[in-house]
Order: C-alpha cells, then sequence, then structure tokens
C-alpha cells in the first residue's frame, strides 16, 4: 500500500493528515474494486418486465437471481420459484438478450452467460469511476481542511510557532499533491480493467495519469483492480 514521509515535517499535524491520506487511498481501493461489471447487466435483467395471466411480471417475481464472482464473473443462475414459469421466464430473457444459457444442477435452476457489456453499460463504469474519484478528491480535501484550522487554532491559541505551522503547511501540501495524482492514477487503472479499448483520454491530464500508471509503485494497484 502507498506510505508518505514526513521528511520535511513530522510535526502531529503532518503526521495525521499522511495517515488519513493513506486511509482514503485505502478506502479508495476497496470501493473501486467493488464496482463489478456485472452488477450493472444483471440489474438490466431485474428490470426485465413482461406480461403473465394479463399482469405484468418482472423476472424476480418469478425466480431468484444468484450471482457468485467467487465462482464466475460472466455468468449467473436462476433459480425458478416454479418449475411452470421456467419456459415462459427463458423465453423473454432470450428477447432481452440474454441468449446463452445451460442447465442447472437440477430442473428449477438454470445459467445464463451475461453479454458483453454494451456502450450503455461502458458509460455507466465510467461514470461510476468518475463518482468515486470525485469522492476521494473530496475527502482528501476535508482532511487538509480539518489540518488547516486546527493549525490556525493553535497559532492563535500560542501552542505553536508560525514557523512551525509554515513546515507543516509545506509537508502537507506535498501529501496532498502526491495524494491526488494516486486517487487519478487508481481510477484510471480500473478504468482501463472495466472499459478496455473503448477508453477514450481527452485531457492532456488524462494522458499524464495514463502514463504514471506503468510506474512500479502502481503494481498492487494493477494486481487488485486490473482484472
Amino acid at each position: 500500500m502507498i506510505k508518505f514521509d514526513t521528511k520535511i515535517s513530522d510535526d502531529s499535524y503532518s503526521v495525521a493528515v499522511a495517515s488519513m491520506a493513506e486511509q482514503v487511498l485505502e478506502d479508495l481501493l476497496e470501493t473501486l474494486g467493488n464496482i463489478d461489471p456485472s452488477e450493472v447487466q444483471i440489474e438490466g435483467l431485474r428490470k426485465i418486465e413482461f406480461e403473465r395471466e394479463g399482469r405484468m411480471k418482472r423476472i424476480l417475481d418469478l425466480a431468484s437471481i444468484f450471482y457468485d464472482p467467487g465462482v464466475s464473473t460472466t455468468s449467473i443462475r436462476i433459480a425458478m420459484k416454479e418449475l411452470k414459469d421456467k419456459d415462459l421466464v427463458i423465453a423473454n430473457m432470450r428477447m432481452a438478450g440474454y441468449k446463452k444459457m445451460s442447465p442447472g444442477p437440477d430442473d428449477s435452476n438454470f445459467f445464463v452467460e451475461l453479454p458483453k457489456p454494451t456502450a450503455s453499460d461502458l458509460g455507466s463504469f465510467e461514470n461510476q469511476i468518475k463518482i468515486t474519484q470525485n469522492s476521494a478528491i473530496s475527502k482528501m480535501g476535508k482532511v487538509n481542511f480539518d489540518a488547516a484550522s486546527r493549525m490556525k487554532a493553535a497559532v492563535n491559541s500560542e501552542f505553536i510557532e508560525p514557523r512551525v505551522t509554515m513546515l507543516a503547511r509545506k509537508q502537507i501540501e506535498k501529501i496532498s499533491d502526491e495524494t491526488y495524482r494516486h486517487i487519478k492514477v487508481f481510477c484510471m487503472i480500473r478504468r482501463q480493467a472495466l472499459v478496455g479499448g473503448s477508453m477514450r483520454l481527452t485531457e492532456d491530464d488524462e494522458m499524464v495519469t495514463y502514463r504514471r500508471m506503468k510506474d512500479e509503485i502502481y503494481s498492487f494497484v494493477h494486481e487488485k483492480l486490473g482484472k
């Protein structure tokens, strides 16, 4: 995991900011890892509507959907509540684009292979990553604001000298700049893993971030998110 040094100043404010910055990155790594492309497609499956005996129904009214990424990230298991509805469910799933199916452990169960992500799915992945990136940046901004407020109060109360806060501000600024850079690289790695060749870089900042992905320091991020 990313660790920050406090060579400029090892005051309590800088040490606290370094620790909180590391936590922001740990939380970001976990959140990005939880953006599962299959969930978007499964959500679309849940919304399939069709008519049965004069009433509109959804898949979940007639069956349960089981998704276990530990077993497979490309297929799901459908468990029918009543076997008599199986043909109806299969027919409507096929019409919705879920065409590849295989038998399950018994007649009430069958497996469905998830189709490749659509352009809409890819856009959803990118949007989730953008929201996650902005949230992490906002969290780090709050860490900086809180540290600055505490230092200002300490100076006003004459608990510390202005000279100490000057070094602390330099140290905190360095930690913050590095954290913002790491946040963008983490998100770019996950973005590439989910969107792949459909990813389009339009900003200079994105190009710089993309090149930084190759740095050795991010090898553990590729291992965690690059899949």
